[in-house]
């Protein structure tokens, strides 16, 4: 803020942008947090007195709330395309208002709103600004109604009137305007009047005696921007005047495409503006290049790695079935905020170590609860939900405290999702469900798990070849915490049928969990971070589970499962057996420190049946040995030696068996060559360096195993390989040998003509065809899986599958694995599966 011309110079603003700086967001440097907030305050286009801010920001945190479940991935990715990244968005407002009390200190008592406990029915907090700050007024107003469903309506409308605001700015103006104008002008010109009309009909809607649902559809993007469209002269004033301006901020965004499909549709999508994102002076473009922010003890680090080939390699490598996160290739730029002002951006052996030692979740334990601090919580909760003193608000807090311990849900999460099912069969897409049984006082919850980010949807004929998928993870709850639930809302509130029991505002939930805290008599640490993440670092920390694991049981996602979730489809029945080794632990150790209860009978599993969840795409063992029964049929018969044809078939059936015994024993990522045959291998002990995703520096590289019968496999296929050069090199000398050398890939398929090509998805899929028509890669899933399910430990299987960040490296200084435990422990587990499989060497009949 040099520019004497600033109008932000000397206002609320500039000291919130100024306090952003020393308190950023978690995962995000201070100069990406101060660039949100600074997007945010323009497209709510907040006074530079940021009247009554804590009231906009609560309004607009239900509002995103509600878009996150009405946008698709595709709609999320126009607005990112635009420079509107909800998902950033919502974490600025959420640590805003985590951070009330700080900002009432740093700013003012002016950010809060009248006294609403008032009996008087005080003015609008904006009248008479309307002309100026429509938009933000607008979110200052919630619906009256008791019911959820229209109060919930009417915050996604209050977001789509957001969107169309926000996408109005970007089109008009820079953000660089909000700091150098007057608040008073709203830079996007095309709204004055229409935005000013919107925003009044939406204000007045917030009314108990109406429903927006009247106006517009307001379920999804698609259903409001139908109804916009059908919007006419007989139509109500109001809803012409707010289909009007979400028409001006859509037309060319979400309207405009649904004029276009096929070639139209990708010729939108090419000539559309780009928009990037800048972080410390770097650009980070929407596509070719990754980023992952680590949060470090006194610092974060952005490590930015880019795609090292063309566009079309790229796509194919998603074809393939690898992870996004695995396209990466190249060097690594990594990138220090440090708070300590000396450093700036200088990279110190200190912060690396920060960073290893993050990724090995070593920086969790001193910042996890004791078994001592969560006895005391306990104590606390029992004995405060039994008292009769107690306020209402105070039981449904303690409520949502036992659920964030028990589920590992954080706050936002539970007064959004949780549901009371009343034996409900049919749920949300997302949610933290329990089901009680009124007759035993038992229950049981029911999570929807995180799922990875998939590029391709498998159609309905692939997933017969795969796991059945559940969206939904079943599990017991040895600690009754029902009860406590039950304790706090009457029999009506139960037996209401939309099930949605914390509908408060987020903020007073917060203010007295605070509260509650304080009341604790015993020295502790708590705080609501700790209670949340308590049971997803347990898992991943102790006992035979991951982070995958922990992140599909309690559906809250960490940046180290990216690539392992993509890779994972365990069984519900060994995730609840998980959950209920750490649950098992965890009470035992609250009674043994003094809780002044019964202990719970710690119960057992019950059967969850053959469905998974997680990734899609893995395939069934069933359907993995179907498909190598098919190719050893294939490959039994010797091919005709004067039919070119028959030799052709012949070999390509043989090279794909080959390439599956080596994919399914070693996890190699079939992405050109499937394997650096016979010179890398050592055959009197097996192992063999892979390198198939790996940067000039080898990071990435590992040591595998190859089982006997795979280096027979190999052997063999080598001597048929042989056997059939001199009929290439008859033909293309120039493709077999350059300068004398062999150049020919170590395996490949032949053309009609006997023309070599890679192992690739276009040359691979005829021959897998309805065998198992599923990505090439998939091969990764199913061991990992598999490996998992068959109790391979976690750290030997990703050093198997070469699944690890910074800090994680088997070869690390962190790690206490050696090349010997690996190939001994998995000796056990891989021979099993190949056995299991039926893979076993074959000779070529054409020899």
């Amino acid at each position: 803020m040099t520019s004497s011309s600033s109008a932000i110079l000397g206002t609320q603003a500039e000291k919130l942008i100024n306090w952003m700086r020393d308190n950023p967001i978690d995962e995000f440097s201070r100069l990406e947090s101060q660039f949100l907030l600074i997007s945010l305050l323009s497209f709510i286009h907040a006074p530079h007195d940021l009247r009554y801010l804590v009231s906009a920001l609560n309004g607009l945190r239900e509002a995103l709330f509600e878009l996150d479940n009405r946008l698709n991935d595709y709609n999320v990715g126009v607005l990112e395309s635009r420079g509107i990244d909800l998902s950033k968005l919502k974490q600025v407002v959420v640590h805003l208002c985590s951070h009330q009390e700080d900002l009432v200190r740093e700013i003012g008592s002016g950010i809060l709103l009248f006294d609403e406990a008032s009996n008087e029915t005080p003015q609008h907090p904006i009248r008479g600004s309307f002309n100026c700050y429509h938009i933000y007024a607008t979110f200052i107003n919630s619906h009256e109604s008791q019911n959820i469903d229209i109060r919930q309506d009417y915050s996604a409308l209050q977001g789509y009137l957001f969107l169309a605001h926000s996408l109005l700015i970007v089109q008009c103006t820079s953000l660089q305007s909000y700091l150098l104008l007057p608040s008073k002008r709203d830079p996007s010109k095309r709204s004055i009047y229409s935005g000013l009309n919107a925003a009044r009909v939406v204000r007045k809607y917030s009314e108990i005696e109406y429903d927006c649902r009247d106006i517009l559809d307001v379920t999804n993007i698609k259903s409001l921007i139908k109804s916009m469209e059908k919007v006419g002269n007989i139509e109500s004033d109001d809803k012409r005047q707010l289909a009007r301006y979400l028409k001006k901020g859509f037309e060319l965004n979400f309207i405009h495409q649904r004029q276009h499909k096929g070639k139209n549709k990708d010729k939108y999508r090419t000539s559309r503006t780009k928009k990037y994102s800048l972080i410390d002076g770097f650009v980070l473009y929407p596509s070719g290049q990754l980023h992952q922010k680590q949060i470090l003890d006194d610092s974060s680090a952005i490590i930015i790695s880019s795609f090292g080939g063309v566009a079309s390699r790229k796509s194919e490598l998603v074809d393939l079935g690898l992870d996004p996160a695995e396209n990466q290739g190249g060097e690594e730029l990594l990138l220090i905020d440090n708070t300590d002002k000396k450093s700036g951006k200088l990279f110190t052996r200190a912060q690396v170590r920060h960073i290893t030692m993050s990724n090995q979740i070593f920086r969790n334990q001193w910042a996890q609860a004791t078994v001592h601090e969560l006895t005391q919580l306990m104590k606390t909760c029992g004995e405060q939900i039994r008292s009769s003193g107690v306020s209402d608000l105070r039981r449904e807090v303690i409520s949502m405290v036992m659920i964030m311990l028990w589920t590992g849900s954080t706050l936002e999460e539970v007064r959004k999702n949780f549901r009371w099912l009343n034996g409900a069969k049919k749920y949300r897409k997302r949610i933290i469900g329990y089901n009680f049984d009124q007759a035993s006082k038992t229950g049981r919850w029911v999570i929807t798990p995180h799922a990875p980010d998939l590029k391709k949807i498998p159609t309905r004929y692939q997933r017969s070849f795969c796991r059945v998928k559940d969206d939904y993870l079943e599990l017991p709850d040895p600690f009754n915490i029902g009860r406590y639930v039950v304790r706090a809302f009457s029999t009506e509130r139960l037996s209401d049928v939309d099930n949605y029991l914390f509908n408060r505002k987020i903020l007073s939930y917060r203010k007295e969990l605070s509260s509650f805290i304080k009341t604790i008599k015993s020295e502790h640490r708590l705080n609501e971070s700790k209670i949340s993440r308590y049971l997803l670092y347990k898992i991943a920390s102790e006992g035979a589970g991951d982070i995958a694991d922990s992140i599909s049981i309690t559906g809250r996602y960490h940046s180290l499962g990216q690539t392992l979730l993509h890779y994972a489809s365990p069984s519900k029945e060994q995730l609840q057996g998980l959950y209920l080794d750490a649950i098992r632990d965890l009470v035992s150790k609250i009674y043994k420190e003094g809780y002044p209860c019964d202990m719970p009978k710690l119960i057992s599993g019950e059967t969850a049946g053959n469905s998974s969840v997680g990734s899609n795409l893995c395939p069934t063992v069933d359907a993995v040995k179907r498909l190598i029964a098919h190719l050893q049929l294939q490959i039994s018969t010797t091919p005709e030696e004067d039919k070119n044809t028959s030799i052709i078939e012949y070999h390509n059936w043989y090279t794909l068996y080959t390439v599956l015994a080596i994919g399914y024993s070693t996890g190699y990522r079939a992405i050109v060559d499937p394997f650096p045959v016979d010179a890398e291998v050592d055959q009197d002990s097996g192992l063999a360096v892979i390198s198939d995703k790996d940067g000039e520096d080898y990071y990435n590289s590992r040591v595998v195993w190859v089982p006997e019968s795979v280096r027979k496999q190999i052997t063999h296929y080598m001597a048929h390989r042989a056997k059939i050069l001199p009929l290439i090199a008859s033909r293309y000398p120039s493709i077999v040998l350059e300068a004398g050398n062999e150049k020919l890939s170590r395996m490949f398929l032949l053309e009609p003509d006997y023309k070599p090509s890679d192992i690739r998805p276009s040359t691979l899929s005829p021959l897998l065809g309805s065998h198992l028509p599923l990505p090439l890669n998939v091969n990764r899933r199913f061991l990992r899986t598999e490996l998992r399910a068959r109790g391979c430990p976690a750290e030997i299987v990703d050093a198997f599958m070469g699944h690890w960040s910074r800090g994680q490296e088997p070869w690390g200084q962190y790690s206490s694995l050696s090349i010997v435990d690996i190939v001994e422990e998995l000796k056990v587990y891989i021979e099993a599966i190949l056995v299991e499989l039926k893979i076993e060497p074959i000779k070529s009949r054409f020899l």
